[in-house]
């Protein structure tokens, strides 16, 4: 998921005697103005510290708005050491420290600040942020709780508590905190994005494309949502109006290995095998070791029965990245296909250690066991994945098929 971070930058009323440069600094919406006032300010050596600081304060937010991250930071360094106590100047200190890399200091500046101002809904949202992107995700969680309390038309916090959720696999709670975010900011990218991916992970395919058309509504060239709503459209097999996406942002964007990554896998269950293959090796070309563009074309190859050749794209996957839950559930199935359930099982043990809440791979051990001839342990499988994903018409029917045959051809996750 690609992560947007809203700087914490406080402009604070200034306790100097009436005058325009006062009033510029406090006020003023262009950039080079603002450090002009700030600067005669900061210069003339009046005021007390407190207020010396507040003026470097707004002046910081000047070199932010300037692009001068650098400038921003030595004025934030000054007004700390004039104001140790200032918890506007730390938290946005903090934020700096972020955007520079430095999340150790950023989490630093955020502790401090919180410590004189404990009732801080944007710096608890903030730290909450930090902690997300680090994998903290129970400590972030607990911080946008606290934010969302003293704040509850807090979007933002919302939207991070949900993508929080989201990569804990905690859908239901993901769903629910996204739902709240776009209720309270029906515009908002990120949470939309995130509200179609939550969705999605549901099996929730028609709220998918709600999201997205929604966030395109603002931007109809959003090519990552025009990439998402691709993906939820051949889920609901609507090959034309998936296509119609991809190839507009190839148009747009014509070296997206995403994008003809997603094409393959499209032209593949259109059974397009040639266009198809083409598409996977141009995404592998542009972005070799792809693991989309591997995933997709380790699919075509179970299709063309060619199970060696899939084994060994997802062999790939699986030695950049041991955790690729998509690489093992597909692996899992070309080993089943093959006739080896046992390796197959292995496979779906692996993903489902990874994600308990992998409705495929359930299903596929279900459909491992069912060939080995545990047919009762294979259905309680099969049973829990249609319960993780209530709205999906195929798995449905393969469950209600393998009960009433006792077998089932093994499903591709798509």
């Amino acid at each position: 998921m690609r992560i947007a971070f809203w700087l914490l930058i406080f402009v604070s009323p200034l306790n100097y005697a009436q005058s325009s440069d006062a009033d510029a600094c406090g006020k003023a919406a262009d950039a080079d103005a603002k450090v002009k006032a700030c600067s005669a300010l900061i210069d003339s050596g009046k005021g007390p510290p407190a207020d010396r600081a507040v003026a470097l304060l707004n002046r910081a937010q000047a070199w932010w708005m300037k692009q001068q991250p650098d400038a921003a930071l030595q004025d934030l360094n000054r007004a700390a050491e004039l104001d140790p106590e200032n918890a506007q100047v730390l938290a946005s200190r903090g934020a700096i420290h972020f955007r520079r890399g430095e999340d150790d200091l950023a989490v630093a500046d955020y502790d401090h600040a919180l410590g004189i101002n404990p009732k801080d809904a944007r710096t608890l949202h903030s730290r909450g942020y930090v902690r997300s992107k680090n994998g903290q995700f129970d400590l972030a969680i607990a911080d946008y709780d606290q934010a969302i309390n003293l704040d509850p038309g807090y979007a933002q916090a919302f939207t991070s508590r949900g993508r929080s959720y989201l990569e804990k696999r905690d859908y239901d709670r993901a769903l629910a905190d996204l739902r709240q975010a776009v209720k309270l900011a029906p515009k908002d990218r990120l949470s939309l994005v995130a509200l179609a991916a939550t969705c999605d992970h549901q099996g929730q395919y028609d709220c998918t494309l709600k999201a997205y058309d929604q966030a395109l509504e603002s931007n109809p060239d959003d090519l990552d949502s025009l990439l998402g709503r691709g993906g939820a459209y051949v889920s609901l097999e609507q090959y034309d109006l998936a296509m119609g996406d991809f190839d507009k942002v190839l148009r747009l964007r014509p070296n997206d290995a995403d994008a003809f990554a997603a094409r393959g896998r499209a032209n593949a269950l259109r059974r397009r095998v040639p266009e198809a293959m083409a598409d996977c090796d141009q995404a592998l070309k542009i972005k070799p070791d792809d693991p989309v563009a591997l995933v997709n074309r380790g699919l075509l190859y179970i299709d063309l029965r060619l199970f060696d050749m899939a084994i060994r794209d997802y062999d790939r996957v699986l030695r950049a990245n041991p955790r690729e839950v998509k690489a093992l559930d597909n692996r899992g199935a070309a080993w089943l296909s093959k006739g080896n359930p046992d390796r197959a099982i292995e496979d779906f043990n692996s993903a489902i250690g990874l994600d308990p809440k992998d409705a495929f791979a359930l299903l596929s051990r279900g459909m491992a066991y069912v060939v080995k001839g545990e047919f009762d342990r294979g259905m309680k499988d099969i049973d829990e994945a249609v319960e993780l994903k209530p709205g999906d018409e195929k798995m449905r029917t393969v469950r209600d098929r393998t009960r009433a045959k006792g077998r089932q051809t093994f499903p591709q996750k798509q």
